[in-house]
């Protein structure tokens, strides 16, 4: 299994919303995770936290100079034409960058995403949500993934 469909599948089981409620370092060098859904014991532990990786460092003394931004990005349906290349050619779209229009496109799924680098940053809070749940995000962009 590809480490991208592992990946994927891994997400569905432990999405974001499945809060590591605590790592423990085993003497041999494993890890426990602490989740609402049970422990995990595994030999490596990666800090995929996106907008939380500052808190999930926390989690084990690490303090990491990291700062959620608000970013916008359009993420497309699905498109045939992205469907047809990866089962022609067994690749994704390459990805496209556009330095001097600060663009960047590339293959989400079956469609495009594309995002933009903001010259305006404004740092992200959690404070400032409006009630939507990740669990609802979660179910409504990754309709792989059971309820």
């Amino acid at each position: 299994m590809g480490l991208r469909q592992g990946r994927s599948q891994e997400w569905c089981r432990h999405p974001p919303t499945d809060a590591g409620n605590g790592f423990q370092q085993n003497q041999d060098g494993s890890w426990r995770v602490i989740t609402e859904q049970g422990e995990i014991h595994t030999e490596h532990v990666v800090n995929a936290g996106g907008l939380w990786a500052r808190e999930v460092g926390r989690m084990v003394g690490l303090e990491l100079p990291v700062l959620a931004m608000e970013h916008m990005y359009l993420l497309t349906e699905d498109m045939p034409e992205v469907v047809a290349f990866n089962e022609s050619s067994g690749l994704e779209v390459p990805h496209c960058v556009d330095f001097d229009g600060e663009l960047y496109l590339r293959q989400e799924r079956k469609g495009m995403l594309m995002g933009t680098y903001e010259k305006a940053c404004k740092p992200w809070s959690p404070k400032r949500r409006r009630g939507v749940s990740d669990r609802a995000i979660a179910r409504r962009y990754r309709p792989d993934c059971p309820s």
